[in-house]
């Protein structure tokens, strides 16, 4: 069965909306000459631009606009980065999600984070007030937790 059938009606009419307007952008930017194509349709990353819809209220968009960017910089610069086992991570956003508690969007530059770690972050009275920017630190086994603890404040 098709699933756009099962919606309601104004919920199809806001994906109508929302795809008439990335097509009209996508028309527009195709006038001047320039090769413009949805991110997830684009084969020639190096000959056609990428777009990204992305909505500033509900943040839509974002987590794919940071993939776009992670796969381009892995393409175009593969001879120039450099990965070690050593966590390097920072905090992005800090959230709370009823029945979840708090949750952190962070940027894993190095390492692995696994299920289970023990992290330390820099804020105050709990993990709900973790400050955006600064790093996420994992407990190993061998550490010491107090030098661990001073880590997140140096970037």
């Amino acid at each position: 069965m098709n699933e756009m059938g099962k919606q309601r009606k104004g919920v199809m009419r806001v994906d109508e909306e929302k795809g008439g307007q990335t097509l009209w952008v996508i028309t527009q930017l195709k006038e001047p000459g320039l090769h413009i194509e949805l991110y997830y349709r684009n084969k020639e990353m190096g000959e056609t631009y990428s777009i990204v819809p992305t909505s500033a209220i509900s943040g839509e968009g974002i987590p794919d606009l940071l993939l776009l960017l992670v796969q381009w910089t892995q393409k175009t610069m593969i001879e120039k980065l450099m990965y070690r086992n050593e966590v390097q991570c920072s905090v992005l956003v800090v959230k709370v999600i009823e029945g979840h508690g708090a949750t952190l969007d962070v940027v894993l530059v190095n390492g692995v984070l696994q299920e289970g770690d023990q992290i330390v972050v820099c804020g105050m009275q709990g993990l709900e007030h973790a400050i955006a920017g600064t790093a996420l630190c994992v407990v190993g086994p061998d550490d010491d937790l107090v030098d661990i603890k001073k880590q997140p404040t140096k970037i």
